[in-house]
């Protein structure tokens, strides 16, 4: 066989593993709920309303700046958004693709295994689409490994510099991949004397103006460095060995619904780590680690795979580099293809109506969750996108006479409810004052990784929907008056300046730092819980009179509270009948029949009608882990009274949140 037909071979064939992977990609292609964060965001902006979820206030819904641009590039022109964000995703990925087939890859048969293993990966083809980040974060990665292979010079540092600062502005944890062959570079030029320290450091500056420009406009017209989505997932208060165990399960979901990513991943660092003496692939490799220790340590994500698809085209890079022949295919490609054909969930057995709606330590394979609504081919096939479920709700909402609603997740619904509907998310990616609030379930252990509801404040809808400011507790009330003049005040109003820097400085934690435990669980007994229309919001209870004299409000038995020192404040309201009655707070546990702490309120010097009282205990739990915590108000025949909620104080060395102080001048 002549060396002519034998290239001629191997590229029709590596043409053909392309269009494989491109008739797996059209099969598997979907779209993703939390895609139209940004999307909502994108319209929004092209229809002049600024970047924002909300239009009623500036706030940073999206994680990636330079994909929710490029998304907004094309959608100037097709003012549509699932065909447009997906077809962009399927190019971006055929691109990446091709590069790893044809520019990477030393050898024919090293493209086939490579091939072989990325269209058998769940994690890859999963977020080759999805509206995500994902394909323009591996296509730059393509770039870089190409850029950084070859011989190294000041013009070529330059470009490293620069697909760096643009995967940076993708995704900015991206950053812990290129820092360490980012070193190597650096280090091969100066001790090779080819470029002097200060041209590096002034090459780096202009290639990483565009992230210091965006962090400048972000500070400025957001109020923030960090997306909104990184405070609601990273401030929690979990403690970080709960997210640690988290980010390992995240990895063990892995092994078992799409085994060959982790595998492969694997495969590629112990070969270059220990088998390898080329620094550059080392470095690459400590670069991966870095960033499977960053998955690990934010307990991974609630996407299986979505954390790992970039990590593993690095690995797959890291083995195309290497020079392979038919001998070492042939022992290679059958364990591949042992190991992803075994795999249930292998995107080559994807059915055209795929779905799988199981849920594993609160990881779900989302393809096969959303899959039937916002499948690419059965948008042509079957009924188009705007006629799935979340965008029939979100057009209910639009015909709603609610300007504010709450939703859980709600990326379609919000694109589909149009600019007039406020959404206050409860997982608090799009919500300023949400994000900043503790999530009540990381405090009972309920929580679900990426999904961490809050407790919504009370009259914070109202607060929304009026315009003023009406919420409750006075700490979260003074705090949202300072949010809210940097959400929606005059960008460049000293005054909102001025509170930029006090609120990233963290001057008012103190207002926000401890949970509310909110009447919407509270049971009466043997007194009868009603709703009272003429309270102040329709979410307070107030207890009447009933056939017994003693009547009992508890809230639970649900909370497990760890040791420590606390305070709660119950917020109520009595009618004065009798100078002689009195009310009592408990603070007990197992069921009450442990009583940790307790409190006498005598009638006269309790707060009637129409004013809030607020009452407070201190109470210390001794032991590891108190279970079945509850908080008690026995009302000693009064014939009224209204119970709003408890506010928990805590100062827990394991966790980072230390008492408030706000209520003690009330």
């Amino acid at each position: 066989m002549t060396s002519e037909l034998r290239t001629c071979l191997s590229k029709t064939l590596l043409v053909l593993l392309v269009v494989i992977f491109c008739i797996v990609l059209l099969k598997t292609a979907w779209i993703c709920d939390d895609a139209f964060f940004t999307i909502r965001t994108v319209d929004n902006f092209i229809n002049g309303y600024g970047l924002r979820f909300n239009i009623s206030e500036r706030v940073q819904a999206y994680t990636h700046p330079l994909w929710m641009f490029l998304i907004s590039i094309f959608y100037i022109i097709t003012r549509e958004a699932f065909l447009t964000t997906t077809l962009l995703s399927m190019i971006l990925s055929v691109f990446s693709f091709s590069l790893i087939n044809f520019r990477i890859s030393r050898s024919t048969f090293t493209s086939i295994l490579c091939s072989v293993i990325l269209i058998q990966s769940k994690a890859f083809v999963d977020f080759s689409t999805s509206g995500l980040e994902n394909p323009l974060s591996i296509f730059l990665m393509c770039l870089f490994f190409i850029t950084f292979l070859k011989t190294l010079t000041g013009k070529r540092i330059f470009y490293l510099f620069l697909i760096i600062s643009l995967s940076t502005l993708t995704r900015i944890d991206l950053i812990l991949l290129y820092v360490p062959p980012l070193i190597y570079s650096i280090r091969f030029l100066i001790g090779n004397r080819i470029m002097k320290p200060r041209t590096i450091v002034f090459k780096g500056l202009i290639a990483f103006s565009p992230v210091f420009f965006w962090e400048l406009f972000s500070l400025v017209y957001y109020g923030f460095l960090f997306p909104n989505t990184a405070y609601a997932k990273l401030n929690t208060g979990i403690r970080k060995i709960e997210l640690i165990q988290q980010g390992l399960k995240y990895l063990i979901n892995s092994f078992k619904l799409d085994p060959i990513t982790p595998i492969t991943i694997a495969a590629g660092l112990i070969s270059v780590l220990f088998f390898y003496r080329d620094r550059i692939k080392k470095s690459f490799a400590i670069g991966i680690l870095l960033y499977l220790s960053y998955v690990v340590w934010i307990g991974g994500d609630f996407m299986t795979g979505r954390f790992l698809s970039i990590p593993l085209v690095c690995s797959v890079v890291l083995i195309a580099t290497r020079l392979m022949n038919i001998k070492h295919l042939t022992l290679s490609l059958p364990l591949v293809l042992l190991v992803g054909i075994d795999s249930p969930f292998n995107p080559i057995h994807s059915k055209f109506r795929y779905e799988n709606r199981i849920i594993d330590n609160g990881i779900a394979d989302e393809r096969g969750f959303y899959f039937l609504e916002t499948g690419f081919l059965l948008h042509f096939l079957e009924k188009p996108f705007s006629d799935n479920i979340w965008a029939i709700q979100g057009k209910e909402m639009r015909a709603n006479s609610h300007t504010v609603k709450v939703v859980g997740g709600g990326g379609i619904n919000a694109m589909y409810a149009g600019k007039d509907i406020h959404l206050i998310e409860y997982n608090a990616l799009t919500d300023p004052m949400l994000s900043r609030l503790r999530d009540e379930d990381s405090f009972t252990g309920r929580w679900r990784i990426g999904h961490f509801q809050r407790t919504i404040p009370r009259g914070y809808w109202e607060t929304l929907q009026t315009g003023i400011n009406l919420i409750r507790d006075p700490g979260y009330s003074i705090y949202y008056d300072k949010l809210a003049l940097i959400t929606k005040g005059k960008i460049f109003d000293p005054n909102r300046l001025a509170e930029i820097i006090k609120m990233n400085a963290g001057r008012y934690d103190h207002l926000i730092s401890y949970i509310m435990v909110t009447s919407d669980y509270f049971l009466s007994e043997p007194g009868q819980l009603v709703f009272d229309p003429t309270s102040y919001t329709k979410e307070v209870w107030r207890i009447k009179d009933s056939f017994s004299d003693v009547k009992t409000i508890i809230t639970g038995p649900y909370f497990q509270i760890p040791h420590g020192v606390y305070k709660a404040t119950y917020v109520l309201k009595t009618s004065i009948l009798n100078p002689e009655d009195k009310l009592k707070l408990l603070v007990t546990s197992d069921h009450g029949y442990d009583v940790l702490s307790e409190r006498i309120i005598t009638l006269p010097n309790a707060v009637s009608y129409p004013n809030w009282g607020h009452y407070s205990l201190n109470f210390e739990i001794n032991q590891p882990v108190a279970s079945n915590v509850e908080f008690r108000v026995v009302n000693e025949n009064v014939m009224e009274m209204d119970f709003d909620m408890v506010i928990l104080y805590w100062d827990y060395k394991d966790f980072d949140w230390s008492a408030s102080r706000i209520l003690d001048n009330f």
